[in-house]
């Protein structure tokens, strides 16, 4: 999926109850300087800053290959901010460019006709993940200033800014010139070389609103997973004690989100042998969930990594994706129920080392099937875009094997009949054939019954007579082949009763 990289702006209105509040719409002013304390405040035309969206963690930047493209300078990052010139970042992105550091690089000079000629024409706007000297803005009152002597401060309650960069050759203003896009009618953000107050924007300080610490938790996890978790999952480890190291740590991140997406009072409880108070157990968890807080989890592109995560799992346990369910795993996964605390060092050399890593692995996986449950749990909105994503297919391969997923993936039609319509055909033959092999468990049944008649909606007549020819009649012009099939679903199946007069 191509991530987006043009920033756009949309209109939102929030009311005094904070209904048309979306954490996408938050951006954090970060100061260059590492020696920026909290306590001072920032500078108009002075403190150099650069923009983090919350939402995706990428940065607010010019376009580099615009300004090339213009016959612009670009300037350097040691030359713009040498505290920033080192600053680590995990990411990186197609449309940021690394430059050298040098620092002697004086900026040439564009003769009158160049700078006529590129006076109307704007500069692209780009997010990236990594912070270069395009990304380093400063910002500046509305009205032209006076020059003074005098320090003017960002007031908590200023009511407008312009940001602007100033490291070519001519300086730049973000700008909307109102092209619009798509259905909502977003307008494209870009950089202008004039500068109108008309492009000024109105900072509205977050700090006490209701859901910014929910805001906090989530990007807290969701760099945790990102930049921690996956890649030392992802990585070459060496033996079987440093996977299962990473897989605790995965095991107690996961486990933790379930509890806070539940509201539990158990959320971060550390356990403590001397008065018997022992680790949650994420999977006898209640099955119930914050809709604020699955609306911060979308948003904020949380359940994004959780699939990101799924991915570097399913490499550890290929089994999982074999054509063919193996039902020998799916005991295996339902035989690991709870685990406590591995000590690697107690395990090292151990015969049963291997063991415990491959129960740690399916237990992991179990844990995060049951936290995609707590994300979209009676949320159509979060329901339909695990299906918007295509994760509602990566369900469905899961169905089977032990992981639990087949009860996430009832749960997940069971009040949707848009999703129920979605569902094709070789699900449920593979529903059907679970019964005839596993027994009559509440979840097979359950998922034909929410397949004809979801909750919400009322009857969805083709899905009906989609499980009626699987299980009792394929019609007398079907092939022999699929009649034999569903004859013999039918005669195990179905009870037979004989009715006499």
């Amino acid at each position: 999926r191509r991530e987006k990289n043009e920033p756009y702006l949309r209109k939102c209105v929030i009311d005094e109850n904070h209904t048309g509040f979306c954490a996408k719409d938050i951006w954090v002013i970060e100061p260059v300087n590492h020696e920026f304390l909290k306590e001072t405040a920032i500078e108009f035309r002075k403190t150099q800053v650069v923009l983090r969206h919350l939402g995706s963690g990428c940065y607010l930047s010019v376009s580099e290959e615009d300004l090339i493209d213009q016959g612009e300078y670009v300037a350097d990052m040691m030359d713009v901010a040498p505290s920033l010139a080192y600053r680590e970042t995990q990411a990186s992105a197609a449309s940021a460019l690394r430059v050298t550091p040098t620092s002697s690089v004086r900026r040439p000079m564009l003769s009158m006709e160049t700078l006529q000629a590129i006076q109307d024409e704007p500069v692209s706007a780009r997010m990236v993940g990594t912070v270069t000297a395009a990304c380093v803005f400063t910002l500046e009152t509305t009205n032209v200033q006076p020059h003074t002597t005098d320090r003017l401060y960002v007031h908590k309650q200023q009511p407008c800014v312009m940001i602007k960069w100033d490291h070519s050759s001519t300086p730049l203003w973000l700008s909307c010139l109102g092209r619009v896009k798509g259905v909502r009618d977003s307008l494209l953000v870009q950089w202008s070389r004039v500068r109108s107050s008309r492009d000024a924007i109105r900072l509205d300080v977050l700090s006490e609103h209701p859901h910014m610490r929910d805001c906090d938790i989530v990007v807290m996890h969701r760099n945790e997973l990102r930049q921690t978790i996956i890649p030392r999952i992802s990585g070459k480890l060496l033996s079987s004690g440093e996977i299962i190291v990473a897989l605790q740590y995965a095991d107690q991140a996961l486990s933790h989100m379930i509890m806070f997406l539940n509201k539990s009072p158990l959320w971060r409880q550390k356990p403590d042998p001397k008065i018997g108070l022992a680790q949650p157990d994420p999977l006898k968890q209640p099955w119930s969930a914050d809709p604020v807080r699955q609306r911060l989890v979308r948003e904020l592109k949380y359940i994004d990594e959780t699939f990101n995560l799924f991915h570097a799992l399913a490499k550890m346990m290929p089994e999982l994706f074999s054509e063919q369910v193996d039902f020998g795993m799916r005991l295996k996964g339902r035989a690991v129920g709870s685990l406590h605390a591995l000590d690697p060092r107690a395990l090292e050399g151990s015969v049963t080392e291997k063991r415990n890593a491959d129960e740690l692995k399916a237990h992991v996986m179990k844990v995060l099937v049951r936290l995609w449950l707590y994300c979209f749990l009676r949320n159509q909105e979060s329901e339909t875009y695990f299906h918007r994503r295509g994760w509602m297919d990566t369900l469905d391969s899961l169905n089977g094997r032990g992981m639990g997923a087949s009860d996430v993936f009832v749960t997940l039609l069971s009040e949707n009949r848009e999703l129920v319509r979605k569902v094709g055909s070789p699900t449920v033959t593979r529903f059907v054939n679970f019964i005839r092999t596993l027994g009559p468990l509440d979840t097979w049944p359950l998922f034909l019954k929410a397949l004809c008649n979801p909750e919400a909606g009322g009857a969805v007549s083709d899905k009906q007579q989609l499980v009626l020819t699987h299980i009792a009649f394929q019609g007398l012009l079907a092939p022999e082949r699929e009649r034999a099939l569903v004859r013999r679903n039918r005669e195990e199946l179905l009870i037979t009763l004989a009715l006499q007069g």
